[in-house]
């Protein structure tokens, strides 16, 4: 694992004195008027054996997100570096991972590709508390049968394979009753949440229609399956969640505990046609820019306290995802 910084993140505010960092936060009753959003389903790991204890799908109360600070867990410290928004979460994919894909033309050379992955990392940091550093650490594709070890590349490894789909997400978390709590980004300190340790992505070798991939296509599915790597689900799979029974209207997300906004409920199953329009989607939608309901997402999940005022973020459906790693479908 790559050493990070010991500050939280570049775009927190901080004041530095000797080593140490205060951060300075404004708490009042600050609210997000947010959109919809879903949760990604996690294979979680022991802590004290790392051995994968299943699949599941998180709810509002322990939903997945990164720590905002590394921790220790587990007998012998195993999980005990690392993992977590501290400094930035690492990124790194596998030797030979440009010429893996099957290109229009003659492809991108490999500094347009580092260009294109670096741009797809940005749609989720900018205005967020979020940050990515790409490093030289290489990916390990993790065996769920096998120990944690296997979940110490980066902390979101790249891989090209032929899978079944566009795209898809493994990620590897901490149940919330192993100790999973995390410190939000908004600064509160043992938060209900299943922790989010690990990840590996895959891309198809082959794009749209099992077709030579274009490079806009390809950053636009990279940018959809990061979604999934930062906690959040595709939105049309799983039943919603919302703050009342209307499609499309505004909900309010609690900055300072976003699981207790109020009237936050299961809301039953939604068409993909009332989901259109969101990055967030199972299904191959053309976007390559964060819609309402992904900045909602996000907001609930990487929360920042602000003063007592609104921000209008747009309407509101939250789902569960009920598929374990997270595909875009070919067609």
């Amino acid at each position: 694992m790559n050493t990070k910084g010991n500050c939280l993140m570049s775009k927190m505010l901080c004041l530095i004195a000797g080593s140490v960092c205060i951060f300075l936060f404004i708490i009042t009753s600050s609210s997000n008027i947010a959109f919809g959003f879903s949760f990604v389903g996690v294979d979680y790991i022991n802590i004290n054996t790392g051995f994968d204890t299943g699949f599941t799908v998180p709810g509002k109360d322990d939903a997945p997100r990164w720590d905002a600070f590394d921790f220790t867990l587990g007998t012998g410290g195993i999980f005990n570096a690392g993992w977590s928004l501290q400094g930035s979460i690492t990124y790194n994919y596998e030797a030979g991972f440009l010429n893996s894909f099957s290109w229009q033309g003659a492809g991108p050379t490999q500094a347009q590709l580092d260009n294109t992955i670096a741009t797809a990392f940005s749609v989720w940091d900018n205005n967020s508390p979020l940050s990515f550093l790409k490093v030289n650490t290489a990916p390990i594709l993790t065996n769920r049968d096998s120990n944690a070890n296997n979940v110490r590349g980066t902390e979101i490894d790249l891989f090209a394979r032929d899978i079944d789909g566009l795209g898809e997400t493994a990620v590897y978390g901490i149940r919330q009753s192993d100790g999973g709590n995390v410190i939000l980004t908004n600064g509160r300190t043992n938060y209900p949440s299943s922790t989010i340790v690990a990840v590996d992505l895959r891309l198809d070798l082959t794009g749209l229609g099992g077709n030579p991939w274009a490079l806009d296509d390809w950053t636009k599915v990279l940018t959809h399956e990061l979604g999934h790597a930062i906690g959040l689900g595709d939105v049309e799979v799983r039943p919603f969640w919302d703050t009342n029974d209307v499609i499309n209207d505004v909900m309010v997300i609690d900055q300072w505990d976003p699981n207790n906004t109020p009237n936050l409920k299961d809301r039953g199953i939604k068409t993909a046609g009332e989901t259109a329009g969101i990055l967030m989607r199972s299904q191959f939608t053309g976007l390559n820019t964060l819609q309402n309901d992904d900045i909602a997402g996000r907001s609930f999940l990487y929360p920042v306290p602000e003063p007592a005022t609104m921000l209008l973020l747009g309407s509101g459906l939250i789902g569960l995802v009920g598929y374990g790693r997270k595909k875009f479908f070919k067609k």
